[in-house]
């Protein structure tokens, strides 16, 4: 409704909406109206054969010599006729309701046919947390040949931060999607301390990682009880600690029942900036040795980001980091910087490095520099 009303599209929306509904409205009368004799014809001729079967056993009974057979005959077909006209009526509605379950059922089937990606019960040990993208290509759609990821390879190093950069529909929330092997790859393969994804049990990957995504999704519980999802064994004074490190101490105490204020309630509703340091606390207190962070302080203010990439600075110390950016200056510190476009990887270096080189990240930097430098003139050009 914003959205509409932003723009002054209210009026037109609406008489666009009432002309949909008019349509489809005239369209369902239409449709039930050729069919309102069908049904009403049905019932009257089942439940009305008496008026077939009385004249019929009367001319009947003009022409017979037995009236006493006649008579136990009629009678019998008189007490029968019934019972047939209700089994007929419970077959017709039950018919409808098969009608009704064998659709459900089908669209169950297709999810139940949907391979589900294979599980090792017991799989191999990792050693160590090194992360190993080995030509790993990927796709989202039946053709293989529209690929999300082609041929990517690279290492992120255990106890360094593995920045992902790139324009929108690089494929850099594709490779954090991959670790956490939300899908399996088409081709290739990736390796956690030398041990390919697929054979890592899915609750040793899951206690081995943790994520902190953009778009942050909370429970409508206590705020305690949404930082404990990282860890539900944690103590109270741990979960003060995780979400003092993530800057987010200060407004939970604020609000009117502190940790234990339940989201959603009573009008307590947090910014997209304190969502995500909540989802940051979860990360911390979960204490993983591989952390993906996809643009994590995307909704921070420049203070707050400064507060948050120092606890990332201690978070992230001896473990694996993938860190996906669009601000380039939270990745200048990052000891590798892997540039994606269009699925390919096109780059990768330090900051220095790349910046020497020339390449794709140079040009974006100098963009990204240019953007923050920029203000409006005194003249309008």
């Amino acid at each position: 409704m914003s959205v509409i009303k932003a723009f002054n599209q209210t009026a037109d929306s609406f008489k666009r909406l009432s002309k949909s509904i008019t349509d489809y409205t005239s369209f369902v009368l239409e449709y039930c109206l050729g069919w309102q004799y069908c049904m009403p014809a049905f019932t009257t001729i089942i439940n009305n054969i008496y008026l077939l079967l009385i004249p019929v056993g009367i001319w009947i009974g003009t022409h017979t010599t037995d009236y006493r057979e006649f008579s136990m005959t009629f009678i019998f077909y008189l007490v029968l006729v019934p019972a047939i006209s209700g089994v007929l009526n419970k077959i017709m509605y039950i018919s409808e309701s098969f009608n009704q379950i064998d659709g459900s059922v089908e669209r169950m089937d297709e999810i139940f046919r949907i391979p589900s990606m294979p599980e090792q019960s017991k799989g191999k040990k990792m050693n160590g947390c090194d992360i190993e993208f080995d030509h790993v290509g990927f796709s989202y759609e039946a053709d293989k040949a529209i690929r999300a990821l082609k041929d990517v390879s690279f290492e992120a190093k255990q106890g360094m931060i593995t920045a992902v950069v790139g324009p929108s529909g690089g494929g850099k929330s594709t490779i954090a999607n991959l670790l956490s092997r939300f899908w399996d790859v088409t081709e290739g393969s990736i390796k956690i301390g030398g041990v390919d994804l697929r054979e890592i049990p899915n609750d040793e990957l899951m206690r081995s990682v943790s994520f902190v995504y953009q778009d942050t999704f909370l429970f409508k519980q206590s705020i305690l009880d949404n930082i404990k999802t990282g860890n539900p064994e944690a103590a109270g004074q741990q979960v003060i600690e995780a979400a003092k490190a993530a800057q987010c101490h200060q407004f939970i105490t604020q609000l009117p029942d502190g940790y234990d204020t339940v989201i959603g309630t009573k009008g307590i509703h947090l910014s997209g900036g304190e969502r995500q340091r909540i989802a940051i606390a979860r990360a911390i207190l979960k204490n993983a040795p591989i952390i993906i962070l996809d643009e994590a302080t995307a909704f921070s203010d420049p203070e707050n980001e400064y507060l948050i990439q120092k606890a990332f600075s201690s978070l992230s110390r001896n473990k694996t980091v993938i860190m996906i950016a669009h601000r380039l200056s939270t990745i200048r510190n990052a000891g590798s910087i892997i540039v994606m476009e269009q699925g390919n990887l096109v780059e990768q270096g330090t900051h220095d490095q790349l910046l020497v080189s020339g390449g794709r990240y140079a040009s974006m930097w100098r963009s990204y520099t240019e953007s923050i430098n920029w203000k409006i003139g005194k003249k309008a050009m």
